[in-house]
């Protein structure tokens, strides 16, 4: 049975990747499997693209959202796994981010759900230095400040709890 579900999902990625092969995986794909956010994406994948195109294609198998950034925000933060593009967790986060400032909705609330201490901090503010609306750099300073502050926090009465 776990053959046929594994062969599914390969199929289903491969699907994907015939649709639109200039797009990447990203938001909870990415940020699920890697345990950042709380959430799997299961049966559904979600990726960008600069072309803008339907929004989403639904099979057996399950469904591909896509969603339109521009051109210059497409060649940094993901890599090559076989056949697809996907997002590193750092390019996930900040897709989140830049699509949730865009109105698109998610099952983990932003602020509170992410988890960001596994993520390389410095290389999500390189990669934030390729945006140039400053009300978005901004929001995404104030984002991983305020969780920088609730860790430190947290730090803080677990130390005093031990005394």
């Amino acid at each position: 049975m776990s053959q046929f579900l594994c062969k599914g999902k390969v199929q289903f990625e491969n699907s994907f990747s015939k649709i639109d092969s200039n797009s990447y995986i990203s938001f909870t794909n990415v940020l699920g499997k890697a345990c950042i956010v709380p959430q799997l994406a299961d049966n559904s994948i979600t990726s960008v693209s600069s072309r803008p195109r339907p929004k989403t294609f639904t099979s057996k198998l399950g469904s591909i959202k896509y969603v339109t950034i521009n051109s210059d925000l497409m060649d940094f933060g993901i890599k090559r796994k076989g056949n697809l593009w996907i997002a590193e967790e750092e390019r996930a986060f900040l897709d989140v981010l830049y699509f949730y400032k865009k109105g698109m909705k998610f099952n983990f609330n932003v602020y509170s759900d992410i988890n960001i201490d596994s993520m390389d901090i410095k290389k999500i503010m390189n990669y934030l230095d390729r945006y140039k609306n400053p009300n978005f750099i901004a929001f995404v300073r104030s984002v991983i400040n305020e969780k920088k502050l609730k860790i430190k926090h947290q730090s803080s009465k677990l130390s005093s709890n031990s005394d």
